[in-house]
């Protein structure tokens, strides 16, 4: 009865912020003969082959994300992780994101604060054969203290009429976004600043025929 209550209690918030860590699967939960990405980060990917279910489950932690009650009296802290879901087999897939449990810290259990499908906030995805869902969960990991990085495992299903098909813990761990590289040399200021650097001083100029007699007289 717990995710229905958080469903009433979190209706109201909005997404807002960018990421603050980059998130990769441990290497546990990493398949090394089959890396996957998702938006440029590390994923994994895991191939569906249950009696007639074909397919493959993918996910990544996108990073932190703010949730904010519209009056601005509350901020919520979640790390957003996106499941994409693949259905090449004949059966029909079924996926209750609400009921996808995430372990935070490796002590705290947390059912998403909001689920969107193909970006559509919804709690149940189906997929149809040949069919493919992005599933976005937002979990709640509290206000961080400075330079510690949350970490989230997700407790994934995925069913047919039938039964069960697929279940797997993926384990993340963040760190801290490196700062972006420094841009590349402007090369006009480049040749300005040699050409500055090779004219010569005032001091070094040579003197002209007139100052030299002036110098030879006053000697």
């Amino acid at each position: 009865m717990r995710a229905p209550r958080i469903v009433a209690a979190f209706a109201i918030f909005a997404g807002c912020a960018g990421p603050g860590y980059l998130y990769r699967p441990t290497q546990k939960s990493a398949r090394e003969d089959a890396p996957a990405t998702v938006e440029g980060h590390a994923a994994a990917s895991y191939p569906i082959a249950s009696g007639n279910a074909r397919g493959e489950v993918t996910l990544a932690a996108l990073g932190t994300r703010k949730m904010q009650i519209p009056n601005g009296e509350r901020t919520v802290h979640t790390v957003l992780v996106r499941m994409l879901a693949s259905n090449t087999g004949h059966d029909i897939w079924s996926i209750d994101a609400r009921a996808l449990d995430g372990v935070i810290d490796g002590v705290r259990h947390e059912y998403p604060l909001r689920t969107f499908c193909d970006g559509q906030e919804m709690s149940f995805a189906v997929l149809m054969p040949g069919e493919t869902r992005t599933i976005d969960l937002y979990y709640p990991v509290g206000k961080r203290p400075k330079g510690k990085t949350p970490t989230i495992a997700v407790d994934w299903k995925v069913r047919t009429p039938s039964g069960m098909i697929a279940r797997a813990n993926t384990d993340f761990e963040g760190h801290r976004r490196p700062p972006p590289p420094l841009p590349p040399p402007d090369a006009k200021q480049m040749v300005k600043s040699l050409d500055q650097s090779a004219r010569p001083r005032p001091t070094e100029q040579l003197a002209s025929p007139e100052t030299r007699g002036a110098a030879d007289v006053l000697r």
